[in-house]
C-alpha cells in the first residue's frame, strides 16, 4: 500500500501552509506560515495565516502530516477550510 497523503485530524495550534492562488502555483516559501487557531468544528478547519488572499479558494491546507483540508474562505489574515474527511 502507498503512504497516505492526508489526514483527518487537524488540532489547534497545527502548523498550516497551503499550495495555490488565483490560478497559479504559488508555493509558500516558509513551510509554517500559519496555525489552526480554535479546534475544528463541525467540519471546518479555522486558520489564522497571513499569506491567504481573494483567490486562495480551493487551495489545498497542509500541515506535517499531509492534506487536512480545501481552503473554503480566504482574506487577508485568516482562512477557512473544510476538513478532509467532508470531502473525501
Amino acid at each position: 500500500m502507498g503512504e497516505k497523503i492526508f489526514s483527518s485530524h487537524p488540532e489547534r495550534d497545527d502548523k498550516v501552509w497551503f499550495i495555490g492562488r488565483n490560478k497559479d502555483w504559488y508555493v509558500p516559501t516558509d513551510a509554517a506560515i500559519g496555525r489552526i487557531n480554535k479546534p475544528p468544528l463541525m467540519g471546518e478547519i479555522y486558520v489564522d495565516i497571513y499569506s491567504v488572499r481573494p483567490g486562495t479558494s480551493g487551495a489545498p491546507l497542509i500541515t506535517k502530516k499531509g492534506i487536512i483540508g480545501m481552503i473554503i474562505q480566504d482574506s487577508g489574515v485568516e482562512a477557512v477550510a473544510l476538513d478532509i474527511s467532508t470531502i473525501h
